[in-house]
């Protein structure tokens, strides 16, 4: 699941890849809490008041946790490529793991929502 996270920098060197880790893990970590937070917060605000304004440092922190979480459900579901998300849906419709890849691609579906309000910015 780290990997999810916080993907290999270096792919074809372990040791550069593990330093990389070691120097840039706790500030990523801590940039993905503050988004998730500042997310939260403004989901609350849209329960309360039912609209909310979206700026484009607010739609790049949208994006960035919302590709996350699907980053994990992604890894959670052993979503590799499209040949594994196709599979995946597919089980989804027998429903072996149907809510989680529902979310999944309810995910997909607010990161393209995201996207065309980024471009519309």
């Amino acid at each position: 699941m780290r990997r999810s996270i916080l993907p290999s920098a270096y792919r074809d060197d372990d040791s550069a890849d593990a330093q990389f880790h070691v120097d840039h893990d706790a500030e990523d970590v801590a940039a993905r809490w503050e988004d998730a937070q500042s997310l939260s917060a403004d989901v609350e605000t849209l329960h309360r008041t039912g609209c909310i304004s979206m700026n484009p440092e607010m739609t790049q922190r949208w994006l960035r946790t919302v590709n996350a979480l699907r980053g994990m459900m992604a890894a959670r579901l052993g979503i590799i490529d499209q040949v594994t998300a196709d599979e995946v849906a597919r089980a989804a419709r027998e429903e072996l793991g149907a809510e989680e890849e529902c979310v999944y691609e309810w995910l997909g579906l607010v990161v393209e929502v995201l996207v065309e309000v980024e471009l519309s910015e």
